[in-house]
């Protein structure tokens, strides 16, 4: 090897990281002198006398970014779970389309029937004088209002 002068391109050759290589030059007084630049046989030679291997950066990081990986696998997964929990808790409240389409019409059904009863019913309640106006009068008002909604209906979005 050869004597480097920079301390990041000295931690680089030798496999440890900057702050290692710093480490064991302060705590270390038998470290090999660095004044002249980072003489890396002498530093191997130390570091194989001591068995002193530091931190291997390049397992190190790669070990830490799979277990990353895992934990954001792990949230996800995790994440994606409850969203399937919630959908299938909505999915429970809502009727099925059909049966909400058989519960309204039979609704709208009896409804219209009552309304085709109504003109009939209320002129049973009237005076004499009026039984023969009101009863044409409320066919012929709700004939309207029937004819309007058929309108506002084809003219609404179909889906």
């Amino acid at each position: 090897m050869a004597i480097v002068a920079e301390q990041k391109e000295a931690a680089d050759k030798l496999g440890v990281t900057a702050r290692t290589l710093r480490d064991w030059r302060e705590q270390h007084p038998d470290f090999p002198d660095c004044s002249a630049g980072y003489d890396l046989d002498a530093i191997t030679a130390w570091r194989d006398r001591l068995a002193k291997k530091g931190s291997d950066r390049g397992t190190q990081m790669q070990t830490l970014k799979v277990a990353r990986a895992a934990e954001a696998l792990k949230r996800d997964k995790i994440r994606t779970r409850k969203e399937e929990l919630h959908l299938q808790e909505q999915e429970k409240e809502l009727l099925p389309r059909p049966s909400y389409e058989l519960f309204l019409a039979n609704i709208l059904s009896g409804l219209a029937d009552w309304c085709e009863q109504l003109p009939d019913l209320l002129a049973g309640e009237c005076c004499k004088k009026c039984k023969k106006a009101i009863g044409p009068r409320i066919k012929a008002e709700l004939d309207r209002r029937r004819e309007q909604l058929a309108e506002d209906l084809k003219r609404s979005p179909q889906e």
